[in-house]
């Protein structure tokens, strides 16, 4: 039995992850590992030693914040294994604003200037 330790950045609790083994370019799913606290999982495996093993974070919200896709660099389980991985929030486009609200914006900041020529400060 080997022990699996993930940090994660950020320091995220309730990050979930899967394990995989790889042959041949293909992922078989080993098993789920426990979710993160404080942004470290560890766990005691007892696998095939041989096999090329990678951990995918799948795409989810935690805490409001959407994060993508993530896997591990790529290990083998013949001794304890130490993993970083960074987790990279999805990048959304900004909501445009609304028709009126950009005309108030630009329009508000005019009728000022005028008012403080015309009637002074």
């Amino acid at each position: 039995m080997v022990n699996l330790t993930v940090y994660l950045d950020p320091p995220l609790t309730g990050a979930l992850a899967k394990l995989y083994y790889i042959v041949e370019g293909i992922y078989f799913h080993a098993i789920d590992l426990p979710t993160s606290v404080d942004g470290i999982i560890n766990i005691g495996i007892g696998a095939d030693p041989t096999l090329v093993y990678i951990l995918v974070f799948p795409q989810q919200t935690i805490g409001g914040v959407t994060y993508r896709e993530t896997e591990s660099e790529t290990f083998n389980l013949l001794n304890d294994v130490v993993l970083y991985v960074t987790l990279e929030p999805v990048s959304e486009p900004p909501t445009p604003p609304k028709p009126i609200t950009a005309l108030l914006e630009m329009v508000i900041p005019l009728i000022a200037g005028v008012a403080i020529i015309k009637f002074g400060r």
